[in-house]
């Protein structure tokens, strides 16, 4: 009974979301993770609950979502939310921002202020989030 215990802990992790998360996300879609999976040093407190970056769906979004390549500052805060350039390149690729405890996976990093976000945050990343990861 112990082994099977032990393989279908990830599969619970995986599956379940309660209807709060649910309710509360809605269109944002909840993020899914793999317990076994997170990086190390990563618990389950640290992941964000909502998938997809608030801007996506909000009246504002179509705008700030757009994933134009931009060519400007290194990094910054739009509409409440930090952002970064995140090719080396320099090809105009940029990412909405987490929170660092989560690498990626935690809180959509928030600001009022450009000088309240910087390069060394980590973009957000979640499977079946377009909001995620580098592009434009």
């Amino acid at each position: 009974m112990k082994p099977l215990a032990f393989l279908l802990l990830p599969l619970v992790n995986l599956i379940l979301a309660s209807p709060t998360d649910l309710t509360r996300c809605g269109a944002l879609g909840v993020l899914r993770v793999n317990a076994s999976s997170l990086p190390l040093g990563v618990s389950l407190q640290d992941v964000r609950t909502c998938a997809e970056h608030p801007l996506r769906v909000s009246p504002a979004g179509p705008d700030l979502q757009r994933r134009s390549c931009w060519y400007g500052a290194k990094w910054g805060c739009t509409g409440g939310y930090c952002w970064k350039a995140c090719d080396a390149s320099e090809s105009g690729k940029w990412c909405w921002t987490s929170a660092p405890r989560g690498q990626g996976l935690g809180p959509w990093m928030r600001c009022t202020l450009n000088e309240q976000c910087n390069e060394d945050l980590p973009c957000g990343l979640g499977e079946h989030c377009s909001s995620c990861g580098c592009s434009c």
